[in-house]
């Protein structure tokens, strides 16, 4: 039996942590991010060295700016070095000298012990204290401290290069966000340089590369050489004109004065913490890690600009809540949360840290009401921390925060890997639209501050991401940022409205500055509310471009951007949904870019009136419920209206597909039904009969067929018996009557009737039930529609058509419900799905989407970002039957993903349909593959790349089955589309009327409209039903004019003849009774071309010298 205090550990650990599972992670990670601070040998001899070095450097006298850079080649006359000035030269005559530092420091994490391991290596901070009688009080103003000290880090630099016994190598940088550019050339925020020492490798004594860790040097003035009133807070407000013309410093650049001056005072405070509160370091290592898979605190890789001292003020925020009222006995991961709570809910106000004994105190110098938000004072009451930090960085540290909190009251999720292990540092991960804007179009601050007063309530939040902290060497010029990523937050309520609401013409000032800020497009309108006011009226077409258009103009107008200089990542997407123009031009009623599914749905409706009102039929009709792709949005393609006049004249065979909705027809209930199989699809056949004649008389132009199944689907019970129904709009449906009774008639012919069953079931209830699901949940999310059509799109590209559509669905759905802020755009949500194909470890863990509690969501818990909550029991339920699939099949060949909602907790209901293991292993590694390479190219990435990410590998494939486009429906939809391939050559489509004449080929199919008809995808299941032993077969269901084969392997190799083998085979060896055979590939191939006369150009056999990357590899 446990102990009493067992159980109260354990009840906590359940309270707390929701799950064991993550409070063991986090046990066990927690090992692997402290650094083996007692193995620093060669780092303590090299920091001993530079110590003594920087006591014994000599002073330099003061020179003019036009004298300083040759002082320092005098001085160092083996060293060449150029000075890090961070801007043009200031104005006046300044001196510009040197003298060696007054006191050097330890500062940091890793005197504190708090430094967290990662990829980039970790940081020993050195302060060095500059002389004060280098600077004068009026440095402040005009950029003179910041000239100065560059003067000082070249000289320093200078000094450590002179030095071989040192064993260090010498580099500059600045911190993200400081890098110099184009536009802030004159700049002088945060522009502070630092240096950063690495080991040579040819001296042993100082060689501490093997430690992981970089050495720099932050340059520090002493605490008080600059009255706090020339740096206070209030500073800003009492700048007149003219000093400002003259460059005098901002409050950010007064804080970043002040900041350096008080790097020690933080360290003796942080010191105090973690003394008294034993969780404080582990508490440290929690936050730095989740702030450095975001991308804040700086580092090597992309991170939002102004973040470099993220993880320092998370350090800080930790100090002061344990000072505010924490408890001293609080574990890490309860301090780790009430940070994230902190940044969550108060970031945005204003709060004091207490003060200290032995730290200045600056408390009585300025009043807290000179204070403004947001604001976090530090304890000696002289610094904002969040000063310099530019407000979308720390909406965004306050969204990321709010994000881990919703996850983590998610009991059963995987918050861990999410958290910790995830990496998130892309702006393409976490925010809606990203564009890549040239650094020369406008200051950081300038370029969130104007797209933000576009968008106005449309965004959340503005943020500016750059590539991270730059380095680069003491001889060449400070490197300038080529781009800066610009993200958008958009608010999914109001980011697609058409227009943009001004003031009235009343009021003439607000109404000026609307009309100076938007230009031509502000116009005076009469709205129907009776409103006269001035507005900016944005096209319905591409109406998920509208938050991009906005910004796009506001830049080129405000800040003289050309179209060149700002390039947004969704802009790479466009085209792969949308059909050619000369195909849709020809083929379709309506521009479907501006009508979207609106047209099909409104077709759908028409027949939903007209069905209903058909009188003479025996039963009435009580429902009719859609099981279509296209009418929830979801298909891959918008389907177009096609002109069927134009079939087999104008519009070419390629483009001549015209997809079939599916509908379930419920009549009412009845006692007259029969009550066998066979006499119930004759009644079926009955009612389909009466309604094809009833229905072309009730809707004009349209026409309705009966389509009987083959003869042989009475031999397991299952029928697949409609009516097919073509509209004059342009659109097919195929109806299917629903009768109860079939399902229990189906389960009392037992085992025998098992896969009939199973498919009526999945063609009456579970497309019903999922379609109704997806259709609520796709309103509720404006970017889900495209998000699924691109998966989708992807999917099919890979050659990978008969996984089910409903699974991509699920998993997108999964995406969207797992975020405590759904993406508002169709990129970001393609890019997280690609990343949840990658992450997920399908073999053990099945996918939980908890779609029917999100429909019961309040409308408060969804404005609120509260996740929807799979049911703990059922989750349980779901992973037990999972462990019990695999046992029974390890190989994972039965089933392989296992995609789970409330109301099919085993995942069944389109298994049949999903991927094989080998085909789950390949989409796996080629969503990794995507999103590597979406990643890496950041938002900068061009059309053809994405396009690249789409086009399929085929060199893993046996053999390549190429099919005559002509003859192809929907090779119109092919991302290879080729208009000559169609064309006519020796124009056959003459006509004797020039105005008639086509440029295609003359039709093969005739004039009349076949629903569903695709030559491609029934030839392939043609070849799969003969050769379902011998081969496999890979195809893109879209368009795709190649279908992919894997040989068995199984057969390849020989075995001894015998009769009755199941397939085509050759001799291979041996002689007499033990005569060797292996499959005849050869004979295979050509009868694949046999049977596909008319629609096979040929049967290309593939040497493979090793499996790629691929949808088949391995299969």
């Amino acid at each position: 039996m446990p102990s009493a205090d067992e159980v109260n550990q354990l009840r906590a650990t359940g309270e707390l942590y929701r799950d064991g599972v993550f409070k063991l992670q986090i046990e066990a990670m927690l090992p692997a991010l402290r650094p083996r601070y007692d193995s620093t040998g060669t780092l303590d001899v090299a920091l001993h060295r530079l110590k003594a070095h920087l006591d014994q450097l000599p002073t330099l006298p003061g020179v003019p700016f036009d004298s300083a850079q040759a002082s320092l080649h005098n001085a160092f006359p083996g060293v060449h070095v150029r000075i890090p000035w961070p801007g043009a030269a200031p104005r006046g005559k300044h001196a510009y000298a040197f003298a060696p530092p007054t006191a050097v420091h330890l500062v940091g994490s890793w005197p504190l012990r708090t430094a967290a391991i990662r990829s980039a290596p970790i940081n020993v901070d050195m302060d060095v204290q500059m002389p004060s009688w280098l600077f004068s009080v009026k440095d402040v103003r005009a950029g003179r401290y910041a000239a100065k000290r560059a003067f000082y880090c070249a000289a320093l630099a200078a000094s450590i290069a002179s030095a071989p016994h040192l064993g260090l190598r010498v580099r500059f940088e600045a911190a993200a966000g400081a890098t110099a550019t184009a536009a802030t050339a004159d700049a002088r925020v945060d522009a502070h340089t630092t240096l950063v020492l690495l080991p040579r490798k040819d001296q042993k004594e100082t060689d501490f590369s093997k430690q992981k860790v970089v050495v720099r040097i932050h340059l520090s003035h002493a605490l008080g050489l600059f009255p706090l009133r020339r740096l206070g807070p209030a500073r800003a407000d009492k700048v007149s004109v003219d000093e400002a013309h003259e460059g005098a410093a901002s409050h950010a650049h007064d804080s970043s004065i002040l900041r350096d001056s008080l790097r020690v005072a933080h360290l003796f405070y942080l010191h105090a913490t973690a003394s008294s509160c034993p969780a404080f370091a582990d508490a440290c290592l929690l936050l730095k890690t989740w702030a450095f898979k975001r991308g804040l605190g700086g580092g090597d890789r992309a991170c939002a600009v102004g973040s470099a001292s993220a993880r320092f003020l998370l350090t800080m925020i930790l100090a002061h809540l344990l000072h505010d009222g924490a408890g001293a006995g609080f574990s890490s991961y309860q301090l780790f949360r009430a940070v994230l709570d902190f940044l969550a809910r108060r970031l945005s106000k204003v709060a004091f840290m207490k003060h200290i004994a032995g730290i200045p105190n600056h408390t009585a110098d300025i009043s807290r009401q000179q204070w403004f938000a947001p604001c976090l004072v530090d304890p000696t009451g002289a610094l904002n921390l969040l000063a310099g930090i530019p407000q979308g960085t720390l909406s965004h540290m306050a969204a990321s925060a709010s994000a881990s909190i919703a996850l983590l009251d998610v009991a059963g999720g995987d918050a861990f890997a999410e958290l910790f292990i995830d990496d998130r540092s892309s702006p393409l991960l976490t925010f809606d639209e990203v564009a890549s804007v040239g650094a020369s179009v406008a200051t950081t601050d300038a370029l969130a501050s104007l797209a933000l007063r576009a968008l106005g309530s449309r965004a959340k939040y503005v943020a500016c991401f750059d590539g991270g902290a730059s380095t680069w060497s003491i001889d060449s010029p400070r490197p300038c940022n080529d781009n800066v990523d610009l993200a958008l937050v958009l608010d999914a309520e109001h980011a697609l409205r058409l227009v943009e609401h001004g003031p009235a013409p009343e009021d003439a000032a607000g109404a000026q500055s609307f009309k100076q800020f938007w230009g031509d497009l502000s116009e005076l309108r009469r709205f129907r509310d009776g409103r006269i006011v001035e507005a900016v009226v944005w096209p319905a077409e591409g109406r998920g471009r509208i938050p991009r258009k906005m910004v796009e103009h506001i830049l080129a107008r405000h800040a003289g951007a050309r179209a060149q200089a700002v390039q947004w990542h969704a802009d790479a997407y466009e085209g792969l949904l949308q059909l050619p123009a000369i195909i849709e031009a020809c083929a379709s009623l309506q521009d479907t870019s501006k009508t979207g599914f609106q047209a099909v749905q409104s077709a759908f409706e028409q027949l939903c009136r007209a069905l209903r009102a058909l009188q003479g039929l025996p039963l009435a009709l009580i429902a009719i419920a859609p099981a279509a792709e296209a009418l929830r949005c979801t298909s891959v393609f918008i389907p177009p209206p096609l002109v069927l006049d134009n079939l087999g004249t104008r519009i070419p065979d390629a483009a001549s597909h015209l997809p079939a909705h599916d509908l379930i027809l419920t009549l009412e209930s009845s006692g007259k039904w029969p009550d066998e199989l066979s006499a119930i699809r004759a009644m079926k056949l009955a009612f389909y009969q009466k309604m094809a004649e009833m229905l072309p008389l009730a809707l004009e132009g349209s026409r309705a067929v009966v389509v009987r199944s083959d003869a042989d689907a009475d031999d397991d019970g299952d029928d697949d018996d409609h009516l097919e129904i073509t509209l004059s709009q342009g659109f097919a449906f195929r109806a299917r009557i629903h009768h109860e009774r079939e399902r229990t008639l189906l389960a009392r012919a037992g085992a025998r009737a098992g896969a009939a069953l199973a498919r009526h079931s999945r063609r009456f209830d579970v497309s019903a039930r999922h379609h109704a699901l997806v259709s609520t949940l796709q309103n509720r999310f404006i970017a889900f529609s495209e998000t699924c059509r691109l998966l989708k799109r992807w999917t099919s590209c890979q050659m990978l058509s008969h996984i089910a559509p409903e699974l991509l669905e699920l998993v997108v759905l999964r995406v969207f419900l797992a975020a405590s802020r759904a993406p508002c755009s169709a990129s970001a949500g393609f890019l997280r799905s690609l990343q949840m194909l990658a992450l997920w470890n399908w073999k053990e863990e099945a996918l939980l989407v908890a779609g029917h509690a999100a429909v019961e969501q309040s409308e408060e818990d969804v404005r609120a970002g509260k996740l929807a909550k799979f049911d703990v029991d059922a989750a349980l339920r779901a992973q037990d039957d999972l462990k019990t699939l695999r046992a029974q099949d390890p190989s994972c060949e039965t089933r392989a993903w296992i995609i789970v909602t409330e109301m099919d907790l085993k995942g069944a209901d389109f298994a049949s349909r999903g991927p094989t293991a080998a085909e789950a292993h390949a989409m796996q590694r080629l969503a990794g593959a995507a999103c590597a390479i979406i990643l890496e190219r950041g938002a900068g990435m061009s059309a053809m790349e994405v396009r690249s990410i789409f086009t399929p590998s085929l060199s893993h494939y046996d053999f390549l089955i190429h099919l005559d486009p002509t003859v192809l429906p929907r090779y119109a939809q092919s991302l290879a589309f080729d208009p000559s391939a169609i064309a006519s050559a020796q124009q056959h489509a003459r006509t004797k009327f020039a105005n008639l004449a086509s440029p295609f080929a003359a039709s093969r199919f005739g004039i009349l409209p076949r629903p569903a008809f695709d030559v491609g995808s029934d030839f392939v299941n043609l070849l799969m039903s003969l050769f379902s032993d011998t081969l496999r077969l890979f195809y893109d269901a879209h368009g795709g004019s190649v279908i992919g084969g894997l040989w068995n392997p199984s057969l390849l190799a020989e075995r001894p003849f015998k009769p009755l083998l199941g397939y085509s085979s050759v001799p291979c060896g041996g002689d007499g009774k033990d005569k060797m055979v292996r499959l005849n590939c050869e004979a295979v191939c050509e009868e694949i071309e046999r049977l596909g006369k008319g629609i096979v150009v040929g049967v290309q056999r593939v040497s493979r010298r090793g499996a790629g990357v691929g949808a088949g590899a391995g299969v």
